[in-house]
């Protein structure tokens, strides 16, 4: 999916150039979106989506659980062409068995793959740990391997893999059969899951721990784990622990939070040699939630000090509930970011921080989403050296569906695009996203959840960091009666994403205006319609691309408009039609008709003598049992007379879009400008087609909703020029 991108056109009058808006400097770089697509089986539900990919995005692995009617199934897909196409469907875990918690990690060239779920053994009542790898990409799998014993069930299964595949661990807490506690417990592979070694209990079974978490050095396989472990005041505090050799021993746990505080909610990151570690919890002041971070430059040994009863560096503000802080470390360590979620108000803001020493002092907290809404499911995701960024949300308002909306930023979260991206479907509500990025920063994949028809698909969607294009060239301008034809040549480069329309600019001599803000189309021609003779106009040409508009072309030599050989234009207005597209297999038609019709048999000549003209204007709506919607132009000729050889037609469209008052924040509905006149075939009166292909773009640019009302205009041009334009108005189905 195209960034989404609100297009307004518009049409100069022949009263001159009032009414036309100025566009804004061009948009900076940023993430085009591609199409999405929807992988699980939509009969029934899916949940609990995982992404993994190789480190150049080319490969790249969804992992979900899929609902087959009385249980859970571990399902993947796989892309190999950076996730523009997926594979089958591949069963990963048992049917017969209820298999949920499924989590995956990938190598670097995206071939070696881990995945881990839980499984209920319906024998001892527990849930199990299990594992399975692939060496292939996902085209041949192993058996699944059992990690824990059925003494008692496992929760948080988390999983890990070393850049080559050989070193794999997984991390998951477990209630010890001695004490009944939860325990924190490792268990690591050397040989990329073939063997493992033995279960390891990282925290104390006399206490409780809860929610684990595990990363990896990518290159040299040393192991880092986090987790909240309740001390004996019954306070939780935040632990270490990290594995040098495959998980087969672990360092003394560290406390890394004030133990005179309850802490929670722990995440961990870890640069590519292991040096360079950093933590991030939530704690309590008593009062408020705040998150802190810790890091580390000798791989876990020695932590950063604030100084003081609590050693933790205080990243969120004090006055504010904060939760759910996510972590990212650079390849070098150096850089840090950290993401989390912010009460203010009535509303959730999603928070960005940053530190460029690693990890001892912070950036200022930058507010990433809307603060007039719920901001939730937050995800980051970063380049190796962490310069390119972009954070993912749920974007949860008071009303309407939740959507998954998306900022990047270039320069290491200095600054952040202004334009929030719009990922999912707002028609019905999305959760759970995940996000990934390549190495390089270039590729992005999203996924999420969505509801459809009671149910819950996996959706994915891929995106890549573009440049704006570079400038249209060679622009000319050929007069007109009261009109001036603009061609102009292709840029030399797209920028990395395509170019989807072209923004024109005139100029009568009072400055730079809209003549049309996007074509949405790739055609490299454009004919400004109703200008006046007593003026010269000048024309510049922009490209449009999946991210941002480009530099202006060169602007053209003042071209003035020839005068109207014929007759001044005028409207012959149509009847409204209100009840187009109101049932299923139902037509409607608006007519339009001149003051008088002619009689073809009569006013033959062998000559036209005048311009032609159009009666009977009608649009036909019509949506079919299968939900597709048709729409359909019909017009005639008013007298043959006015017939010859060279007569063509062209039509154009505007629609009654909804618009949002920012004082008041209320709904209003006000008509778009009038798109650009497209020619019809002239050996057909039919424009199906074109009008079918024009209401589509409206409807996935504009948000046009079922029953949206639009008006049509036609006209005929033959050899003595144009005739008045017959108009109707109808109403878009859905």
């Amino acid at each position: 999916m195209k960034l989404p991108r609100i297009a307004s056109i518009a049409v100069i009058s022949a009263l001159g150039l009032s009414g036309l808006v100025a566009l804004a400097a061009p948009a900076s770089a940023g993430t085009a979106w591609g199409p999405v697509t929807e992988l699980s089986d939509d009969s029934n539900t899916a949940r609990e989506v995982q992404l993994g990919a190789a480190t150049d995005g080319s490969v790249v692995h969804a992992l979900w659980k899929q609902y087959l009617g009385s249980r859970y199934q571990v399902q993947l897909r796989t892309s190999t062409d950076s996730g523009t196409t997926w594979g089958d469907v591949v069963e990963i875990s048992d049917a017969s068995l209820n298999s949920i918690s499924a989590d995956l990690a990938v190598s670097t060239d995206g071939n070696g793959i881990v995945v881990s779920w839980r499984y209920y053994d319906s024998t001892s009542g527990s849930w199990i740990a299990a594992v399975a790898t692939s060496a292939d990409a996902g085209g041949s799998w192993s058996a699944a391997t059992d990690l824990s014993d059925s003494a008692t069930s496992v929760y948080d299964l988390d999983v890990v893999m070393s850049a080559d595949g050989s070193t794999v661990a997984a991390h998951w807490r477990q209630e010890d059969s001695v004490t009944g506690r939860n325990t924190a417990r490792a268990i690591g592979s050397s040989d990329g899951g073939s063997t493992w070694h033995g279960i390891v209990d990282l925290s104390d079974p006399a206490r409780y721990s809860s929610s684990p978490r595990l990363t990896m050095a990518p290159d040299t396989g040393a192991i880092h784990a986090i987790w909240p472990h309740r001390n004996a005041s019954s306070q939780d505090v935040i632990q270490y622990s990290g594995s040098t050799d495959g998980g087969v021993s672990w360092s003394s746990t560290i406390d890394l939070s004030d133990p005179a505080a309850d802490a929670r909610t722990a995440e961990v990151a870890v640069n590519v040699d292991g040096a360079e570690v950093a933590a991030a919890w939530v704690r309590s002041d008593g009062s408020n939630d705040i998150v802190q971070t810790r890091s580390s430059s000798d791989g876990g040994i020695n932590w950063t000090d604030d100084g003081g009863s609590d050693p933790a560096h205080d990243l969120s503000a004090t006055g504010y509930d904060s939760a759910a802080p996510i972590v990212s470390v650079s390849e070098t360590g150096t850089t840090q970011h950290v993401l989390w979620r912010q009460e203010e108000s009535s509303a959730r803001v999603i928070k960005h921080s940053s530190s460029g020493d690693s990890g001892i002092s912070w950036s200022a907290a930058t507010e990433l989403s809307d603060s007039d809404a719920a901001g939730m499911d937050h995800q980051i995701a970063t380049s190796s050296d962490s310069g390119q960024l972009a954070a993912l949300w749920i974007h949860r308002p008071d009303e309407g569906f939740a959507t998954v909306k998306v900022r990047d930023s270039a320069d290491a979260g200095d600054t952040w695009s202004t334009t929030t991206a719009e990922l999912s479907d707002s028609t019905e509500t999305s959760d759970d996203p995940v996000l990934f990025s390549s190495a390089d920063g270039s590729t992005l994949h999203a996924a999420w959840e969505f509801q459809q028809d009671g149910k819950r698909v996996i959706r994915v969607v891929s995106g890549i960091y573009a440049e704006p294009s570079q400038a249209p060239r060679d622009a000319t301008a050929v007069p007109g009666e009261e009109e001036i034809a603009v061609s102009w040549t292709t840029p030399v480069s797209d920028g990395g994403s395509d170019i989807t329309g072209y923004r024109i600019q005139i100029n009568d001599g009072s400055g730079w205006l809209d003549a049309i803000s996007d074509t949405e189309s790739i055609e490299t021609s454009y004919t400004a319609t109703g200008l006046t003779s007593e003026a010269s106009y000048r024309f510049r040409i922009a490209a449009i691309n999946g991210v941002s508009v480009s530099e202006n072309s060169d602007q053209t030599a003042a071209i003035t408009p020839i005068s109207p050989a014929g007759p001044p234009e005028s409207d012959s207005r149509s009847g409204i039609d209100e009840g187009a597209g109101s049932s299923t297999d139902s037509e409607s038609d608006a007519n339009t008709g001149n003051d008088a019709e002619a009689n073809p048999e009569t006013d033959s000549t062998d000559i036209a003598s005048e311009p032609a003209k159009l009666l009977n204007l009608k649009v036909k709506t019509k949506k079919k049992r299968s939900g597709k919607v048709s729409y359909k132009i019909n017009f005639r000729l008013q007298s043959t007379d006015e017939f010859t050889e060279n007569t063509s037609y062209q039509w154009r469209i505007k629609t009654k879009k909804n618009t949002k008052k920012s004082s008041r924040k209320k709904s209003s509905k006000k008509w778009s400008f009038w798109s650009n006149w497209k020619r019809i075939s002239p050996d057909s009166l039919t424009g199906s087609k074109k009008l079918k292909s024009q209401i589509k773009k409206i409807k996935k640019l504009r948000k046009a909703e079922p029953r949206t009302k639009a008006k049509i205009q036609a006209r005929a041009i033959n050899d003595v020029g144009s005739g008045p334009a017959a108009k109707s108005t109808f109403r878009t189905l859905g």
